[in-house]
């Protein structure tokens, strides 16, 4: 999936009494880590720059995606009792719930227990290669757009129903 679908379906996948409490940075924050630190990860072993010992990173879902990461973020969460970082946490796992729901939805060419358990089913990550990438856009490319267009309806209806009722600026304030 796309950011804006990250994004928006990531804060709705959040109940309404818990989302209502957190800093929407640190969930937006948490729906797009997993691929901020996979994707750079991904692109910097295809090109060579990673050493040896990192060759297991293979795939464009690696270790951001993992359950392990995410419950590495929730338990320092917890013990630093930062709700910031519960945020983040929280998203991480909304990220990884609506790219297992893509997965299962027919995603050519992955295997979600590979990223999601890991390292339960072996230590390396699944290899992608450039075509391979653009392939599983291709044929996923209604998912993915169909994610990114409920995600910005989700986040236009969110930004409606949060500005409904406040009152417009004084018409005399000077423009900061």
């Amino acid at each position: 999936m796309f950011p804006l679908g990250h994004l928006g379906i990531g804060r709705q996948l959040v109940p309404a009494r818990l989302r209502d409490q957190l800093r929407f940075r640190w969930l937006a924050l948490g729906c797009l880590l997993p691929d901020l630190i996979d994707k750079p990860l991904w692109l910097a072993q295809r090109a060579g720059f990673l050493p040896a010992p990192l060759s297991f990173l293979g795939g464009t879902r690696m270790v951001g995606h993992t359950l392990l990461a995410i419950l590495a973020l929730a338990l320092s969460a917890r013990l630093s009792r930062s709700r910031g970082l519960g945020a983040v946490a929280l998203g991480a796992l909304t990220h990884a719930a609506t790219d297992l729901a893509g997965d299962l939805a027919g995603a050519p060419g992955t295997d979600w227990r590979v990223w999601l358990l890991w390292p339960f089913f072996g230590l390396h990550f699944e290899p992608a290669s450039y075509e391979t990438v653009y392939n599983h856009l291709l044929t996923e490319r209604n998912i993915y757009l169909a994610g990114e267009v409920l995600g910005v309806a989700l986040l236009v209806g969110q930004y409606v129903r949060r500005t409904r009722g406040r009152p417009p600026p004084p018409r005399d304030a000077a423009p900061r």
